[in-house]
């Protein structure tokens, strides 16, 4: 079983399709660079035939961004609310929230926490405005843990 560490969990929720973006954008600017050429030349089929492919690879590479752009809101959305409950977490329990690992990337009921070396089952309520924590005992107390590397942070 993994557990993932506070830090982990703040990268996970930042974007990092950055060079698509900047792909797309180049592309775009190749477009209309090209859609110039075209309106100067109506009779040369070689900036017409430049232009097609242009707006095919746009097509392509904003269909891949439209699904990455929604997959890395979700996650976004995700990782937020689970940085929220982790902060909520080690307030109330007066832990260093770097100390807190969950098993889960997304909130839910029946998460494992861990603290050191002690390990709780998270119970939320219909509205996961409030939880309740319940100690358990691992069968493997050694758990792998999923940190970010350390020149990233």
């Amino acid at each position: 079983m993994e557990f993932y560490t506070y830090a982990y969990v703040v990268q996970r929720g930042e974007f990092t399709s950055l060079l698509q973006y900047i792909v797309t954008s180049i592309l775009l600017v190749a477009l209309l660079v090209v859609g110039v050429k075209v309106m100067y030349n109506r009779f040369d089929t070689k900036f017409r035939d430049l232009g097609i492919i242009i707006v095919l690879g746009l097509v392509f590479l904003l269909g891949l961004q439209v699904n990455d752009y929604t997959r890395d809101v979700d996650n976004a959305e995700e990782s937020n609310y689970m940085v929220q409950f982790l902060n909520n977490f080690s307030e109330t329990e007066h832990v260093n929230r770097e100390k807190v690992r969950v098993n889960s990337l997304r909130v839910h009921d029946r998460m494992i926490v861990n603290i050191d070396d002690k390990f709780f089952e998270v119970t939320f309520t219909m509205n996961k405005d409030g939880y309740a924590l319940r100690p358990i005992h691992m069968m493997n107390a050694n758990p792998k843990v999923v940190d970010v590397k350390k020149d990233e942070r």
